[in-house]
């Protein structure tokens, strides 16, 4: 595909026309061209793979906040670990 203008044509199993997209101008640096809500093709930023609106309107963020407590759950304890450890080695009490 060309960077500065072009027609997509999206096909289903039976060749029936599905969905189509055009655009005229180049994506900016970091960018990709999408299809909004109206059909129109616009240039939206990315974040990690996902689209920078995606992450905006739409509530994506239960799973990632869930893994974030998932992770500091398990660093605390690893941490607590470690210090219940260094007290028996050193023989003094921290808690």
């Amino acid at each position: 595909m060309n960077n500065n203008g072009e027609q997509v044509f999206l096909y289903d199993d039976a060749g029936k026309l599905v969905d189509e997209l055009s655009y005229s101008s180049q994506a900016e640096e970091g960018k990709i061209i999408v299809k909004n809500e109206k059909g129109e093709a616009t240039s939206e930023l990315m974040v990690g793979g996902i689209k920078y609106g995606q992450l905006n309107n739409q509530n994506n963020f239960g799973p990632v906040i869930f893994i974030g407590f998932l992770a500091a759950a398990i660093l605390a304890g690893f941490g607590l670990h470690i210090i219940l450890q260094l007290e028996k080695k050193l023989d003094i009490k921290l808690f």
